[in-house]
């Protein structure tokens, strides 16, 4: 019966019950909550849970009774059942006996316990009897579930007294959250006569808690009657039917003989052959006979459920204490460094979200340490990550250092969860990040295409930025990060149209952005018509390509330093000093011969003056 009894109390406003609880209903009646010890917090929420039950308890069961009896017309179930019986009487009875009867109260009272035996043994007041069973059964559980729903909204505010003193007014409703996100987990089939109770005592907090608050805490405490009412309801009421048809010749029908032998049946056998049956019949459809059945059952059910108020309450208040130790054990990092820090009680009772700041000190202590983090606190660092978004945490781990994280923090604002889900902490560093850059990164739709975009270097980046928001995704699923590096810095260095010109042609050929070394990027820069010169060198650098490609520089379409990017030095050097070398030759040759003759004349020329 457990965590649904607790959680009424998050949402309905103790003021009612305590108004409607002598003793509890003042400021003094909970005094105690204040100045409790944790080892005194089990005992204060038993004794308040007892004191609850047995003020509230038992419930009018002769009024509940009476009105479940009046809704499924039991009275007439009596009446026919008593009918039928003394039919079968007559009908088993000799003549001589049954007139008897009317002569003999001795005879008249034996007669008298065969109807009743027979009338009250009979299947129609049976199956009869158990839907009075069933509905009582009802009427019990939804005044244990609101009586439980007092109980627990009482213990619980003096948990929260204790808790709010203790650490701060954020762990109290950090534990309420922690309690309601485990009633969640209970499975609850509805009754409408409960459902009906419920709704009318929440509408009463509706200007308290608003509408909302309504229906979460319709669904809780629904559950919560389920829990706390319906096993105890059911049992209890459940052995109405056995204790009853079970003291039927002790209780019901001592009262019924003693009315017919004290003297109420007239004895005329002159005036009826039936002698008293139809005193007897007339005596067992009594209203006294009627209400004789009514305080058995009352009798039946209040000492059964006077013994289980006690464990009830018990079992209330000791789940309540043993969700906040669940609390402690999740929280224990955070609340023992809150009783032995004060500065870090401080920061935890400033906080607004008492899980996220669990999280950044279990984040500290891992890469910090417990000295780091002590140091952490001393200086306000730590107070400082406590005031960033939840992301920091990550951040923190991810870094394990206060620094990186705060840097992060500082460019990011409020969109640091943005960081930590995309994992652009992971990959690069702050510092150099401009805010129009981040906001780039956080547009891209995909987390690992930001992060793989947050790899390249800050020229590599800010070329990349300049890609449209189309193509830049389909750019980073197709290339890694290496080759994303050596497009961006190209792209850094290019007016826009040529810009567009190589995302183009690398998208269409992505095997380009293999060659796009540093020196490459120098020679490209100084290409007429990038595209082309991208497809040149893209293609393999083998003899079948060779002559083709000495034709393209031939013809002038493609540089010759590319032609040397692509082959190298050595082999462009030889394609072109060869030729150049054999051209030289020629030339040389032809100089000569025509030279020649010329030389010939002048040395002839040159001996005659000699002579």
């Amino acid at each position: 019966m457990t965590v649904l009894a607790l959680v009424v109390a998050l949402l309905l406003p103790p003021a009612s019950v305590l108004a409607q609880t002598p003793g509890l209903g003042d400021a003094a009646g909970f005094a105690a909550c204040d100045d409790l010890t944790e080892d005194q917090v089990r005992g204060e929420l038993n004794a308040i849970a007892q004191q609850i039950f047995a003020q509230g308890a038992p419930a009018d069961l002769t009024a509940m009774v009476a009105r479940q009896w009046a809704l499924l017309d039991m009275d007439r179930v009596v009446d026919r059942a008593v009918a039928a019986a003394v039919d079968q009487a007559q009908r088993n009875e000799t003549l001589v006996n049954t007139a008897l009867s009317g002569w003999s109260p001795a005879r008249a009272e034996e007669l008298t316990g065969t109807v009743a035996e027979l009338a009250f043994a009979s299947e129609e007041f049976r199956a009869a009897l158990d839907d009075l069973s069933a509905a009582v059964a009802l009427d019990l559980e939804a005044q244990l579930g609101t009586l439980s729903a007092e109980s627990a909204s009482l213990n619980l505010l003096c948990l929260q007294q204790f808790i709010a003193r203790q650490y701060s007014s954020s762990v109290v409703t950090a534990f309420a959250e922690n309690v309601r996100a485990g009633a969640d987990d209970v499975a609850y089939t509805p009754g409408d006569e409960v459902d009906g109770g419920l709704a009318a005592v929440l509408q009463q907090h509706k200007p308290a808690i608003g509408g909302l608050g309504v229906i979460i805490a319709a669904q809780i405490s629904r559950r919560l009657l389920v829990r706390m009412g319906r096993a105890i309801s059911r049992r209890v009421a459940g052995r109405i039917t056995g204790r009853l048809l079970g003291r039927v010749g002790t209780t019901v029908i001592p009262l019924a003989g003693w009315i017919i032998g004290g003297g109420l049946i007239v004895y005329d056998v002159i005036d009826s052959l039936d002698g008293a049956l139809p005193q007897i019949e007339t005596a067992l459809q009594a209203p006294e006979v009627k209400l004789a059945i009514q305080e058995e059952i009352v009798r039946a059910v209040e000492p059964e459920l006077r013994r289980e108020l006690p464990q009830m309450a018990r079992t209330l208040a000791d789940d309540l204490y043993a969700e906040w130790l669940d609390f402690k054990r999740q929280y224990r990092q955070l609340l023992t460094l809150a009783d032995a820090n004060p500065e870090f009680a401080a920061i935890l009772a400033a906080t607004d979200d008492v899980s996220a700041l669990a999280g950044l000190l279990d984040a500290a202590m891992t890469t910090l340490g417990a000295d780091g983090v002590d140091a952490a606190v001393a200086d306000g660092s730590f107070a400082e990550l406590a005031a960033l978004p939840p992301g920091a945490a990550a951040i923190l781990r991810g870094t394990g250092d206060i620094a990186p994280t705060l840097a992060w923090a500082d460019i990011a604002g409020p969109r640091l969860d943005d960081v930590v889900v995309t994992e652009l902490y992971t990959v690069r560093d702050p510092v150099s990040l401009t805010p129009d850059m981040l906001d780039a990164l956080l547009r891209v739709d995909d987390p690992a295409v930001a992060a793989k975009l947050g790899g390249v270097d800050d020229v590599a980046l800010a070329g990349l930025l300049t890609v449209s928001s189309a193509n830049l995704p389909r750019l980073a699923e197709l290339l890694t990060t290496e080759q994303l590096a050596a497009l961006g810095n190209l792209l850094a260095g290019l007016d826009t149209p040529r810009r567009q010109d190589v995302v183009t042609a690398v998208l269409n050929n992505p095997a380009a952005a293999d060659v796009l070394d540093d020196d490459l990027r120098a020679v490209l820069l100084t290409a007429p018509d990038i595209p082309a010169a991208l497809a040149f060198i893209s293609t393999p650098a083998d003899p079948a390509s060779y002559a083709a490609d000495l034709l393209s520089v031939g013809r002038g379409d493609v540089p010759l330093r590319l032609f040397a990017a692509k082959y190298g030095w050595p082999v462009a050097g030889t394609t072109v000093g060869l030729p150049l070398l054999l051209l030289i030759s020629l030339v040389y040759t032809l100089v000569s011969v025509m030279v020649r003759p010329f030389v010939g004349v002048a040395r002839l020329f040159g001996s005659r003056r000699k002579l």
